[in-house]
């Protein structure tokens, strides 16, 4: 390898350009979607529901853009179809990890606490 070229551009070369820019924004905007679902539903019902149908409408979508050979699924050039089905399995293991995470604080903490409070008061009353 010889010398650099004064001309030469020394910024890194991605070779997907703009294609790759506008599908890591879209999985960005959904993520955040995500997100706004936790702070505008205030029940664990429509958050779990609206979470859901996304998550398996996205699945779904991204699957028949594969199946139907119209968009591959394409890791390594960011496809919107890999961006469809990566963001829908993202919303079915939110949905999961939420329904376990509210079933230990029920049953878990709950009791735990209700096996405490009656010892503290016991000791207060003392």
């Amino acid at each position: 390898m010889g010398p650099l070229r004064a001309d030469a551009c020394l910024a890194p070369f991605e070779p997907e350009g703009l294609l790759s820019s506008i599908s890591s924004i879209l999985s960005g905007t959904i993520g955040i979607h995500y997100g706004h679902v936790l702070i505008h539903f205030k029940t664990h019902k429509g958050r779990l529901k609206h979470w859901l149908l996304m998550g398996f409408s996205l699945l779904v979508l991204g699957i028949l853009l594969h199946f139907t050979k119209a968009i591959p699924i394409n890791k390594q050039l960011y496809s919107f179809s890999y961006v469809c089905f990566t963001g829908g399995a993202a919303g079915i293991v939110l949905s999961a990890f939420y329904i376990l995470v509210h079933w230990i604080v029920k049953h878990v903490f709950v009791a735990l606490t209700k096996e405490r409070v009656p010892n503290i008061d016991h000791q207060v009353e003392s």
